[in-house]
């Protein structure tokens, strides 16, 4: 059933949208599960599902996807009661950005 998704969940969306352009390619199957979870409002699957993947040595750029899926963690760990999954998920998030963005 579709959710009307409010200003914060938009801005996630558009985050997710962002990691996955910096994947540098997805398979059709996860990208039809992501845009079921964006129009459900599931979010958290959606990051869970982000954050397990990783972009494509040749095409992707490391830097921008753990980055933008920092940010994404960040917003999604600002509810009240955040699934402790989106914690887990941010601090590998964190670490991948770190090492992406190491010399």
């Amino acid at each position: 059933m579709p959710k009307t998704l409010d200003a914060r969940d938009l801005a996630i969306v558009d985050l997710f949208l962002t990691a996955i352009d910096a994947m540098g390619g997805i398979r059709a199957g996860h990208q039809h599960g992501l845009a079921r979870w964006f129009t459900t409002g599931n979010l958290t699957a959606a990051y869970l599902s982000l954050a397990a993947a990783h972009p494509l040595p040749r095409t992707g750029d490391p830097t921008r996807y753990w980055t933008t899926l920092v940010t994404a963690g960040e917003l999604l760990s600002t509810t009240p009661t955040p699934d402790a999954r989106i914690r887990l998920a941010l601090t590998h998030c964190r670490t991948r950005a770190a090492q992406a963005t190491a010399p």
